[in-house]
């Protein structure tokens, strides 16, 4: 889905474990524009907000510091949450 631009993005990165079922299932992102959590340049406010009232915030975060994720806006904290 939507994700696969992401990785496209930022092929020197694979993920430590897939991305949980429950987050794709249950992400408010899955109906958002990529752009918000992954903007080429600009702010992540919207993407920010929009995990604000997210069901699976948590488990989105704790995946993208699991990872070592360094780009985007995974469960609502800024870019560098993981750096």
């Amino acid at each position: 889905p939507k994700f696969n631009q992401y990785w496209e993005r930022h092929k020197d990165w694979e993920p430590v474990s897939p991305m949980p079922d429950v987050i794709i299932e249950n992400g408010k992102c899955k109906s958002a524009p990529i752009e918000w959590f992954f903007p080429e340049k600009g702010s992540f406010a919207i993407g920010k907000k929009v995990c604000a009232v997210c069901v699976v915030q948590q488990e989105c975060l704790d995946f993208a510091v699991e990872s070592k994720i360094r780009h985007g806006v995974w469960g609502g904290p800024p870019e560098n949450v993981t750096e």
